[in-house]
């Protein structure tokens, strides 16, 4: 891995992910109906549950790297044109995101309200159309935050990229303050600084 994550790596990232959330979702309240897995105790099947939660961070990370390292790979324009278009890119993952959002909002609407028959709220669709308020399925709460996380990811970037100027700049000046103490003293031996 010394180049970084290969798409390989990343699908099988992802799809380790996927595995831990259908256990997550399927076992971590296993109490309300018995262990589904004969061989192992409830609380074990839970514990083993909760800790599949972490897909939620795994998603995050392999999500996050791969943005930056679409971002990073293109060339670096003037500074203003660079934003406007990275903007546009993250504009469009995040309709990407809301597109399969919706899609399944949908195929979930009419299971809720057409099947179940549960009553429908239309004061509620906003909220879960934008996922803001996600109450028809309170696992869409990450949908939001992943699109926080991608209209900020220029922001991180430029900040990394400042602190980075600044520690460069302060090796130069200590390069700087090293060589010429440095220079000084060989002027003093050599007897040519006086």
């Amino acid at each position: 891995m010394e180049n970084g994550i290969t798409k390989r790596q990343s699908a099988i990232l992802q799809g380790a992910a996927i595995w831990m959330m259908v256990y997550h979702h399927l076992y971590s309240f296993a109490v309300e109906y018995g262990s589904l897995l004969p061989f192992m105790q409830v609380d074990t099947v839970q514990r083993i549950g909760w800790f599949c939660k972490l897909c939620v961070g795994i998603f995050a990370f392999v999500s996050g790297y791969g943005m930056y390292y679409v971002l990073d790979r293109q060339p670096r324009e003037e500074f203003w044109d660079r934003l406007l278009r990275e903007y546009r890119c993250v504009l469009g993952r995040i309709l990407k995101l809301y597109g399969k959002l919706w899609l399944v909002l949908l195929i979930y609407m009419g299971i809720l309200f057409g099947i179940l028959g549960l009553p429908f709220d239309p004061a509620q669709l906003l909220g879960n159309l934008t996922a803001l308020n996600p109450t028809y399925n309170g696992a869409w709460w990450y949908v939001e935050q992943y699109a926080k996380m991608e209209e900020r990811v220029k922001q991180l970037e430029e900040e990394l990229q400042r602190l980075s100027g600044r520690l460069s700049g302060q090796e130069a000046d200590s390069r700087k303050e090293t060589g010429s103490g440095q220079e000084a003293d060989s002027r003093k031996e050599t007897g040519s600084g006086q």
